[in-house]
């Protein structure tokens, strides 16, 4: 574990806030408050844009958060499951 986000206080932060608001945003789905995102596909999507700012201040975490499928539809730039999801069966 020798990535920035156990050696660098900053980037720590940094990543942490970006997994207390993915925590909140899924934590509030289908509450109708003010945290409610209003559709999981956009809770999503929102986690997708954290995984990138993730990969871009450690990538090594990144690859430890991400499942393969995230990775896969990050790298493709992607974000959304049911056109990642036809896109692979397109080309399979």
């Amino acid at each position: 574990m020798n990535g920035s986000y156990y050696i660098n206080p900053i980037v720590r932060r940094k990543i942490d806030a970006l997994l207390q608001m993915n925590a909140c945003v899924q934590a509030n789905l289908g509450t109708r408050s003010k945290f409610d995102m209003g559709s999981r596909e956009t809770a999503e999507e929102l986690w997708w844009q954290f995984l990138v700012e993730i990969r871009s201040l450690d990538p090594e975490f990144y690859q430890s958060v991400a499942s393969s499928e995230e990775k896969e539809m990050v790298t493709r730039k992607i974000y959304n499951k049911r056109r990642f999801r036809q896109a692979t069966a397109d080309t399979v």
